[in-house]
């Protein structure tokens, strides 16, 4: 049995307002950011090839910019006139990748299920997620940029036909 969908979607807010820790601080604040055009699709499958395993895969593609010219401090590693930074000391937004919006997001998993003899399975659980790298400050400062990064996770479980867990062996990688 295989399943399949997919979500397209556009939108634009105007005026977003984002959270902003002021440069040289460790205070936020709530700031207008101007406009947000976000643009993408998201990918599902899911595929059942023999009985007691199930494999599954999304894709997501998040295209999220600022638009309109919104000028902020540059971030604390930034130097005037270098890079992304104006030489007023300035970044414009315009143009910019949204904080906290990777634009790239896979997530798979696979889930196998062995009866034993009796009411009791044995469950083995693999999943791999990845994602791209993500801005998390608002004036952009390349050491606030986590680059992209993927996490393994896989299990093995003892249950019950009821899917009831006796008992978890798990371990989890970056």
């Amino acid at each position: 049995l295989l399943t399949f969908d997919i979500a397209l979607y556009k939108q634009k807010i105007k005026n977003i307002q984002q959270t902003a820790v002021l440069p040289g601080t460790v205070t936020t604040q709530l700031v207008n950011a101007g406009d947000l055009k976000i643009k993408g699709f998201e990918l599902n499958s899911s595929l059942r090839p023999v009985d007691g395993l199930t494999l599954n895969a999304a894709l997501v593609y998040n295209d999220s910019e600022y638009s309109g010219d919104n000028f902020f401090p540059c971030g604390p590693s930034a130097t005037p006139g270098v890079g992304q930074c104006g030489a007023n000391g300035l970044i414009n937004l315009n143009g910019r990748r949204a904080i906290s919006s990777p634009r790239v997001k896979v997530v798979t998993s696979a889930t196998y299920d062995i009866d034993l003899e009796g009411p009791l399975k044995i469950r083995t659980y693999a999943a791999y997620n990845w994602r791209s790298s993500n801005q998390f400050q608002l004036y952009q400062d390349p050491l606030t940029k986590e680059p992209a990064y993927g996490i393994l996770d896989a299990s093995i479980g003892l249950g019950d036909d009821d899917d009831r867990r006796v008992g978890r062996l798990g371990c989890q990688g970056r």
